[in-house]
């Protein structure tokens, strides 16, 4: 999902840690590495990138919330006929509505949410600190028997997470 976005920014060029990992181990001022390790990454860092985007992805699935059996008193109308003869003798009859009041008993369920949360954060490598950042969290109730379902699950919260993101990234 990242990658795609990247690509759009063709003004910059993208790399992986593990591009910079193998740059750092071909570097020959510095002695025959087998293994870079953090403190020499860290220190070798910024003669490689300008930025460096850390993401966190804190949940990308769905949440299950039991919903206990219950009850619900509704006030329904029951249309009723009447009918009857008048003193004078004439048939009458018509329809009316009266209102009750029942119990409605609703099952026990299982309420499903898609979920999706992103922590994006650029750090200058120099100084290790964030010059932006930024987080979002969705939610959206996904019952698969309810015309509200959507097939494209947390996948589709992303995306549209990475869209929002890459619109604000202070990168022109």
């Amino acid at each position: 999902m990242m990658g795609e976005r990247f690509k759009k920014k063709k003004q910059f060029r993208i790399v992986s840690s593990a591009y910079i990992e193998e740059q750092i181990k071909g570097d020959p001022n510095l002695p025959l590495l087998e293994t870079v390790s953090s403190e020499i990454f860290t220190v070798e860092l910024p003669k490689h990138v300008n930025l460096v985007l850390e993401t966190k992805v804190n949940d990308l699935g769905w949440y299950y919330s039991y919903v206990e059996a219950y009850d619900t008193t509704e006030t329904q109308t029951e249309r009723v006929k009447y009918g009857g003869v008048t003193p004078e003798g004439k048939e009458y009859s018509g329809w009316i509505e009266i209102p009750k009041t029942v119990t409605v008993h609703h099952e026990a369920y299982y309420d499903v949410s898609d979920c999706a949360e992103i922590e994006l954060k650029l750090i200058d490598p120099v100084t290790q600190k964030a010059v932006w950042t930024y987080t979002d969290i969705r939610m959206r109730d996904s019952r698969s028997w309810s015309s509200g379902y959507n097939k494209t699950g947390p996948e589709s919260m992303m995306n549209r997470i990475l869209n929002d993101a890459f619109k604000k990234i202070p990168l022109s």
